[in-house]
């Protein structure tokens, strides 16, 4: 089984609340969870890192 990683890890790594994660997913700032509210963790470390540094456009 692959590791994954729920929203709320996510909004806590960015230092963000959920419902921002959520509304960012809403407007495509980043990509839907791969299953269910859980990113894969190689997607989990990739929207970190774009968004650290501001290439936050998919």
């Amino acid at each position: 089984m692959t590791p994954t990683l729920p929203k709320p890890a996510l909004a806590g790594r960015l230092g963000i609340s959920l419902a921002t994660v959520n509304n960012w997913i809403k407007t495509r700032e980043i990509p839907q969870p791969d299953s269910g509210d859980e990113y894969s963790k190689d997607m989990f470390w990739y929207i970190v890192e774009k968004i650290e540094n501001n290439q936050n456009k998919w």
